[in-house]
């Protein structure tokens, strides 16, 4: 019997294709200096400007729906460790504002579920600003269905096949008859796009489908849509009452569900990256935001967050289901 796979390096353990285990994790080790001055000790004036340094100052970042969450945990996370930090995540826009904000200095630095464009780094180039960007997290893009549903596998193929209203009932891919339901995330939202470039490769979409507002709405309509198919990320491909299909690149390969390990190795075949950009001569702090979320504190919040962690040596760890754990 094949068993399961778990990943493990130091505090990571990941059970089986679900969502993952986080172990406790490493406090930040801040040492805190207080200069007693006579009677008493002196505070920090908060109308003197924080000195930008790796570890203090204050920066903006721009954030895509897709990312912010990530960020909002990441740079608490930063923010508890060091004391001198502020960091203010925007609210949430779309990736093409993210990255204008960026290159227009409203912002420090941007994340996003995409990489840059060509127009866009053509415009940093003729504005002569140098980005720096590292792709911080990598997410699956996985089709859901109800629990019910008696389909198991597509191809790429047939995805396609099914946006482009080729194919309207899932008889004709084995299933019971039924019409298809197709649901998309919010069209503006990276993970639509990703599925959009990929899987679309320029072939219009013309079947019919429901826009939810969030990724939780797409997994809450599927679940209770019969005939329904959503594209969620790997965090919901297991929510109540759905469960995702095995994705073939093309007919006659293996067929592959989503799982931290599948992502990982790139056998899964959808998949896309968080990126965390910054102006190369920016502010120092931004730098050393980079630098947290890219050590192993900072991807381990990437493994809490339901997504794989792309900066940190992986060991995927295959155990038996028939072993018991301690």
């Amino acid at each position: 019997m094949r068993g399961y796979a778990s990943l493990d390096f130091q505090h990571f353990d990941c059970p089986g294709p679900r969502r993952p285990r986080l172990l406790p994790a490493r406090g930040l080790a801040v040492s805190l200096i207080a200069a007693l001055l006579l009677s008493g000790c002196t505070r920090h004036d908060a109308a003197r400007p924080m000195e930008d340094t790796e570890t203090s100052g204050r920066i903006s970042i721009a954030a895509a729906p897709d990312a912010r969450a990530l960020m909002v945990t990441e740079a608490k996370a930063f923010q508890d460790g060091y004391p001198q930090v502020v960091l203010d995540v925007r609210e949430p826009e779309s990736s093409g504002q993210v990255i204008s904000a960026l290159l227009a200095g409203h912002a420090d630095m941007a994340a996003t579920g995409r990489d840059l464009e060509p127009e866009e780094r053509n415009m940093a180039r003729q504005a002569g600003i140098e980005l720096e960007g590292h792709k911080i997290a990598q997410d699956a893009m996985c089709l859901v269905v109800p629990e019910a549903s008696t389909v198991r596998n597509v191809t790429v193929d047939e995805l396609q096949r099914i946006w482009s209203a080729d194919i309207a009932d899932w008889g004709k891919l084995g299933g019971a008859d039924g019409r298809i339901v197709p649901v998309l995330p919010a069209l503006s939202s990276d993970l639509a796009r990703a599925f959009t470039q990929r899987v679309m490769d320029g072939v219009p979409m013309r079947a019919p489908s429901v826009v939810e507002a969030s990724d939780s709405a797409v997994a809450a309509t599927v679940a209770r849509t019969r005939g329904a198919i959503g594209v969620v990320p790997m965090a919901l491909a297991h929510a109540k009452g759905v469960r995702p299909l095995a994705i073939a690149a093309m007919a006659g390969m293996a067929y592959v569900e989503p799982d931290a390990e599948s992502v990982h190795l790139g056998q899964y075949p959808l998949t896309h990256y968080i990126h965390l950009y910054r102006r190369t001569q920016g502010a120092r702090l931004a730098g050393g935001f980079t630098t947290f979320v890219m050590s192993q504190p900072g991807q381990e919040l990437v493994l809490a967050s339901g997504r794989v962690p792309t900066a940190v040596p992986l060991r995927f760890v295959r155990r038996s289901p028939l072993l018991g754990s301690h």
